[in-house]
């Protein structure tokens, strides 16, 4: 794949979009609903960070922690532990 930023839609949870935005060596997810917290109460809680020469918000580790939480999957429980321990921590 060429360097530079790709996107697709996606389907996922019924009528849920996402775009999955490749720009090596990461993908960044852009999803339009999650489970365990609603916009209205993370928006707030956002944290802007610099992704190339533009800044944007993401979740918070709290709400990203709550939506890790709902999800529920192996691998969102792996990362919950990781989490936890960054907000133990004080980061």
């Amino acid at each position: 794949m060429r360097a530079g930023i790709h996107a697709k839609l996606t389907s996922s949870r019924g009528l849920r979009r996402a775009a999955d935005v490749l720009c090596e060596p990461a993908a960044i997810d852009i999803l339009a609903g999650i489970d365990g917290v609603s916009f209205e109460d993370a928006w707030p809680r956002r944290v802007m960070v610099e992704l190339g020469s533009i800044n944007a918000p993401v979740l918070s580790l709290v709400d990203l922690a709550a939506n890790k939480r709902a999800a529920g999957r192996p691998k969102d429980l792996v990362d919950l532990a990781w989490i936890e321990q960054k907000l133990n921590a004080g980061e």
